[in-house]
């Protein structure tokens, strides 16, 4: 317990210490590039303590608010790494819903690797049931294809056991450290399989051929 609590305030005082001096790797202020944030969600999952909130989260009945403190915690360690930055909760597109936007509000350009990065996030401690609830979210990402400007780049985020074998729909996964947990998440083929990747950030970035977003993880 000891040990926890001094993980727990090691965390506490990174959030509040400047981070100045480890803005090397970042591009430009208050705008992401979308794999800085996706290796920012794996880092995440190899602090200690966040990896053992996840795994005692994962026992608690109701999805919802397992996403929603999920998401928060993303958020907070994104905002203790690099301070604040542009985003948006429940982001409105068409007459959906987003939820989360990241650079909404900033610069958005593709060719500087800043698009709109629109994600959602889906957490249940059944596989199935997790799956279930991401190809709704794949859909969503589908309906809302027309409304797509400057090439976004959309992600489904998925947290939910860990299970071997190919991922459906074309994920990628990263099992988290020390639980019986994994990290779900949407690939470039993910949305060539539902036909959108032609207005999306991949199709800017990496042409017809395709790329894995996170370099052959």
């Amino acid at each position: 317990m000891r040990e926890t609590l001094t993980h727990f305030w090691k965390f506490r005082v990174a959030l509040l210490r400047p981070v100045a001096s480890r803005r090397t790797s970042m591009p430009e202020p208050w705008t992401y590039d979308p794999d800085w944030i996706f290796d920012r969600m794996l880092d995440m999952f190899h602090e200690p303590v966040l990896a053992y909130y996840f795994s005692q989260a994962a026992v608690i009945k109701g999805g919802g608010g397992y996403e929603n403190w999920a998401l928060m915690t993303y958020l907070l360690y994104l905002q203790g790494l690099n301070g604040d930055f542009h985003y948006k909760r429940e982001y409105p597109m068409g007459r959906r819903k987003v939820d989360l936007a990241i650079n909404a509000g900033g610069v958005i350009d593709p060719s500087r690797d800043s698009p709109l990065i629109l994600t959602e996030w889906k957490v249940n401690n059944n596989y199935h049931n997790l799956f279930r609830n991401i190809s709704l979210d794949i859909e969503k990402f589908d309906e809302l294809a027309p409304y797509f400007q400057n090439y976004p780049c959309p992600f489904v985020f998925g947290i939910g056991p860990y299970e071997s074998g190919d991922p459906l729909f074309y994920f990628g996964r990263a099992e988290i450290p020390n639980t019986n947990l994994a990290f779900y998440y949407s690939t470039w083929a993910t949305w060539k399989y539902k036909n959108i990747y032609d207005v999306t950030w991949y199709k800017y970035k990496y042409g017809d051929a395709g790329a894995d977003l996170v370099g052959g993880r």
